[in-house]
């Protein structure tokens, strides 16, 4: 008897919502106009077609893109703030800044990589503790946006690549970050180069 007047109760529990429901803002650590916000502005572009609501940049800069990523950082983990992050915000800075405003490979949560070449990459993430259902719809909204035949072209005309979609995981940017990292860490000390 009680098992069966549980049942009742437990069907009547709310689903979980939807997502997304409303727009989603991406944080762009630098400036208007420049390289990196309209890589970003163009791919957000794709990817509001591909999550149904409006992807929207706010521009947020300063201390080399570290105000507007520590301000993802800070931002609810519900999927309606994401970041754009290069090598300089997430290698770099990491680096460079005796005490970084943020921690690239412990505060956020990597999407997708938007562009790879070899001088330079660049990448979506999350805030720290984004549940994985909703990281998983992010990278897939990303996947179908650098899949859109003309962000390829608009993309290709000067020189931007995107990355195989089958590699193209949270996983493999979370490993990029951590191997870039490693990488000009002993670069950058031996020039002895900090910022306070």
């Amino acid at each position: 008897m009680l098992t069966a007047s549980a049942l009742p109760a437990q069907a009547q529990q709310p689903a979980a919502p939807a997502f997304p429901i409303r727009p989603i803002t991406l944080i762009m650590p630098f400036p208007a106009g420049g390289p990196s916000d309209a890589l970003g502005r163009a791919v957000v572009a794709k990817m509001s077609s591909a999550v149904g609501v409006p992807v929207v940049v706010e521009n947020v800069g300063g201390v080399g893109g570290s105000v507007g990523l520590q301000k993802l950082a800070r931002a609810p983990a519900d999927g309606y703030t994401i970041g754009f992050g290069t090598i300089g915000t997430h290698a770099a800075n990491m680096i460079l800044y005796r005490k970084p405003m943020y921690d690239a490979v412990n505060d956020h949560v990597p999407l997708g990589l938007v562009k790879l070449d070899v001088r330079s990459w660049n990448g979506l993430f999350a805030p720290r503790g984004t549940p994985p259902a909703i990281v998983t719809a992010l990278n897939a909204a990303i996947l179908k946006a650098l899949a859109d035949p003309d962000l390829t072209r608009q993309m290709s005309a000067v020189g931007v690549t995107f990355p195989d979609p089958a590699t193209n995981t949270p996983a493999n940017l979370a490993d990029v970050v951590r191997t870039e990292i490693a990488r000009l860490r002993p670069i950058l000390l031996a020039k002895n180069v900090h910022i306070d």
